[in-house]
């Protein structure tokens, strides 16, 4: 069928009627290889090549996503290490980021189909373990020092969280840090340093040989 790319090239028809709900001008476009029209805003055709994509990838290049899970339903989610197809640029926020194809994934509504991708999150090579030995979705539990990242929203000792993803590089240094997300605060990814992790509960253990672990490792919410 039909399909409409990233710097296809293409002759205007005609133009097309301004809609109340759109202020911008549109143009019905025949591009090459394709039967139908296009419905074109001005904003998305240019007399020039396109530019090269964000990051020098390539349209069509196949990429894995190295980012904290993106979604909430499970069935929908973009998960860490997931492989996609660049299709174009993000055109619809100026971050610089890319259009990408994941199956089953959540998709945005500017880009049927594509879910938008910050170029960091972004990697040629399949994406390395997680730190720690610790897997994506595994739930773990916090033994760090309890600490509040919002008005009234804190996380305690002993709160048990998700697997979402690696704290990205800092300033070009990498950190053996997860990101976690607890039941009682969905919205947030809350980056841990692995040693304030553990498999075990920790209230399962006797209270006299209970550990916190190092104060050092402070944790960040994204």
């Amino acid at each position: 069928g039909d399909e409409l790319v990233y710097a296809g090239r293409g002759v205007v028809k005609r133009r097309l009627p301004v809609s109340d709900r759109d202020c911008f001008s549109h143009l019905a476009v025949k591009f090459d290889g394709n039967r139908d029209l296009f419905d074109i805003s001005l904003e998305q055709l240019s007399r020039q090549p396109a530019p090269p994509l964000p990051g020098g990838f390539e349209l069509g290049e196949k990429v894995y996503y190295v980012g904290h899970n993106m979604g909430g339903d499970v069935n929908e989610r973009v998960n860490y290490g997931a492989c996609g197809v660049i299709r174009g640029p993000s055109d619809w926020d100026t971050r610089g980021g890319l259009a990408v194809f994941f199956d089953g994934a959540l998709t945005d509504t500017y880009h049927s189909g594509n879910t938008r991708v910050d170029v960091a999150d972004l990697s040629r090579a399949p994406a390395p373990p997680l730190p720690g030995g610790f897997h994506l979705g595994e739930r773990l539990y916090f033994i760090g020092n309890a600490f509040e990242f919002s008005e009234g929203a804190e996380i305690l000792f002993g709160a048990r969280g998700e697997v979402v993803g690696p704290v990205p590089m800092i300033q070009g240094v990498s950190c053996p840090a997860l990101y976690l997300r607890f039941p009682e605060h969905e919205k947030a990814n809350v980056g841990c340093h692995v040693q304030q992790l553990s498999r075990e509960d920790p209230a399962a253990k006797p209270t006299d040989v209970r550990q916190r672990a190092p104060a050092a490792a402070s944790p960040s919410v994204e």
